[in-house]
């Protein structure tokens, strides 16, 4: 950590003691892991080293003019010298994973008739192609496509959207998931990237290197790169780089990350982005500068079902949701006073203020029982949709959550605003359609006849196994992978 703190490294070795002509010294390694290009006195090796590999400048010992002049040409052209650590490959090549195969193969020359391993595996650092299944068991593999999908991994789904696709095609594609870690959630992912080394040049130089090594594909989240902050964080300032090394690169939203509050005004009523708030006018900002700089030859995938509305030339890839761990419970209506569940993420952006209002005021007059619930695990939302009849997603948006998909698989009746869902792939949605304006004739005659609506809460499974289970999701990502590889 202290190294990283510099912007490069300095090694004046005295070139007067013969076997300093011959050295090539740890610390010069350990400049470069860190990340910082080389200014060394001209001793034979050292000079020869960083001449042959570009990675810094050589000055002719003890002479502090030719130091000074040394240091400055390397800050005034810093970013050269910082390509040259990638692009010359030293970081692959002077390093523990490759020099133990030098060792081991030294000792097999010299012991040939000795069985001789390397050293064991560690979970959390396999090498390309390898992984612990959940059973704990390392399995290998060999595929033509390897694509890494991040960095948000928001609500799960890049690490959901990695396991469909190496169900869908276990012979031919490697996914990994990578993520900066949340403050707010912590889901399941491949590789957890500190923010720390999402900033660190170290880290970043060699997520460079494992880049061009190693993927195929990159599936970006909410605009963001791969590179950390290498290039600024953001897809486009990464995108040169992506295909200068012929990597096939696009772009997949999730909701507030590309949803213009002004556009979703024109189209929704009930459209909680007329409100004043700080928060909406950073969406727009934020908003604003994604779509003018983003690329028109890129794939652009959204999650979300009603961004077609915001990203024409877009194509659904719809939220993955574990079936196994929201199954179909017991049947809906059999107390003669329903339980409604709302449980947003975000309540202002699910019109929770309305849900809360028309079903607290119905609970009151016993027409039936609103559970209200927030920041809750996954077993303790698994077990509130089970025990609920209903459940109320969102009025305001115009499309579906995962709590809709999670209380569909479960069998519940879901009531919610799709009116943004007319015209896409996902408008037959099982969902009874309702705004603030109308939640309460809804819910009102939902308890009055609740067996008009088995019937529809009783498709809700069956749509979100065809879109919702990975097997959907999959075949859109194939799509991607077969006309960019």
């Amino acid at each position: 950590e202290y190294l990283r703190s510099a912007q490069l490294g300095v090694h004046p070795l005295s070139t007067g003691v013969m076997n300093h002509q011959i050295a090539l010294p740890n610390k010069l390694f350990e400049y470069l892991h860190a990340g910082l290009p080389i200014v060394t006195s001209d001793n034979r090796a050292m000079a020869e080293f960083v001449n042959q590999t570009k990675v810094g400048e050589v000055f002719a010992d003890e002479d502090p003019v030719k130091l000074a002049s040394a240091i400055r040409l390397v800050l005034e052209d810093h970013a050269k010298y910082i390509q040259a650590i990638v692009t010359s490959n030293v970081l692959n090549d002077y390093n523990w994973d490759r020099q133990v195969e030098v060792l081991v193969d030294l000792y097999r020359d010299i012991l040939p008739d000795t069985e001789i391993g390397t050293e064991p595996i560690v979970v959390g650092d396999l090498s390309e192609g390898e992984r612990f299944t959940e059973s704990g068991i390392l399995v290998v593999a060999d595929a033509p496509v390897h694509i890494g999908i991040g960095p948000r991994n928001s609500a799960g789904q890049a690490w959901a959207w990695a396991r469909a696709l190496e169900r869908e095609r276990p012979n031919n594609v490697i996914a990994e998931s990578f993520a900066i870690p949340s403050t707010r959630h912590n889901f399941t992912v491949d590789t957890t990237i500190p923010l720390l080394s999402w900033k660190s040049i170290w880290w970043q130089l060699n997520q460079a290197q494992r880049v061009t090594q190693t993927y195929t594909h990159v599936l970006l989240e909410s605009y963001l790169g791969v590179l950390g902050t290498l290039n600024g964080g953001l897809f486009d300032q990464d995108l040169p780089f992506l295909r200068a090394q012929g990597v096939h690169a696009a772009i997949v939203f999730h909701g507030s990350d590309i949803r213009d509050p002004d556009r979703h005004i024109e189209l929704v009523a009930c459209s909680p982005f007329v409100e004043t708030d700080p928060l909406f006018d950073e969406l727009r900002k934020s908003v604003s500068r994604v779509r003018e700089q983003l690329p028109s030859d890129v794939p652009i995938f959204f999650s979300t079902p009603d961004l077609a509305n915001f990203l024409p030339r877009g194509e659904w890839l719809p939220i993955v949701v574990d079936s196994d761990t929201w199954p179909r419970t017991n049947a809906i209506f059999e107390s003669t006073i329903p339980t409604v569940l709302h449980a947003p993420t975000s309540g202002p952006l699910k019109g929770s203020a309305f849900v809360d209002d028309v079903a607290g005021r119905l609970d009151a007059k016993g027409l039936l029982r609103y559970n209200r619930l927030s920041g809750v695990s996954t077993t303790e939302m698994a077990e509130a949709i089970q025990a609920a009849d209903v459940v109320v997603d969102g009025l305001v948006l115009g499309a579906y959550g995962v709590t809709a998909i999670e209380a569909m698989l479960c069998g519940k009746l879901v009531v919610g605003n799709v009116s943004l869902l007319a015209g896409s792939k996902a408008e037959g949605a099982p969902i009874v359609q309702a705004d603030p304006d109308t939640l309460e004739a809804v819910l009102v005659d939902i308890c009055a006849s609740p067996e008009k609506y088995v019937e529809i809460a009783s498709a809700g499974r069956e749509y979100a196994l065809r879109f919702h289970s990975g097997s959907y999701s999959a075949q859109v990502l194939a799509g991607f992978i077969d006309n960019g590889a």
